[in-house]
């Protein structure tokens, strides 16, 4: 897989979002920097819940050898990760076709042996770009406001029925 920063110029992100005209890239990669400071907000309010060692990795475009392409982001630390992205329906297989795009959220956290455990995802669907890219920036803003009643540790986020331990 290579990955590439969405804020840098060279990226093409008419291998995602094709076709469209330059104008066009030009207005998603905008729409693409608010998505990067809504993360850094979200990063300023976990660094505020909680000092760890947390890391932001920025919005960038994933080439898989495959021939998928996505866009993620993820700011974690060594007990939990918020992992964004933005895909094409079909970027999976056996996606139905109800949207053409869309914006996820996975939440994992840090259980026995290095494992990493699901506890949370949220999909979000759209039907063009634009809408999508402003369904993951809300899907951003919607993690940082839950800080307040939710505080980003594993045992906040964890189900009580689903313990990493117990799996």
């Amino acid at each position: 897989m290579e990955s590439h920063p969405v804020s840098d110029e060279s990226t093409d992100l008419s291998l995602l979002f094709k076709p469209v005209d330059v104008r066009d890239l030009s207005k998603l990669r905008a729409q693409l920097g608010n998505v990067d400071v809504a993360l850094e907000n979200f990063h300023r309010a976990l660094i505020s819940a909680r000092l760890s060692g947390w890391h932001l990795q920025r919005t960038q475009l994933d080439v898989f050898p495959s021939g998928q392409v996505c866009i993620t982001a993820y700011i974690e630390d060594n007990e939990i990760s918020f992992c964004v992205g933005l895909r094409p329906r079909n970027f999976y297989a056996n996606a139905p076709a109800k949207t053409a795009w869309v914006a996820d959220t996975d939440v994992y956290v840090d259980g026995l042996e290095g494992r990493n455990y699901l506890v949370f995802n949220r999909e979000v669907g759209a039907n063009s770009p634009g809408e999508g890219i402003e369904a993951l920036q809300r899907i951003v803003d919607d993690l940082r406001e839950t800080l307040p009643q939710k505080p980003p540790t594993a045992a906040a986020w964890t189900p009580p029925e689903e313990s990493p331990a117990g799996n």
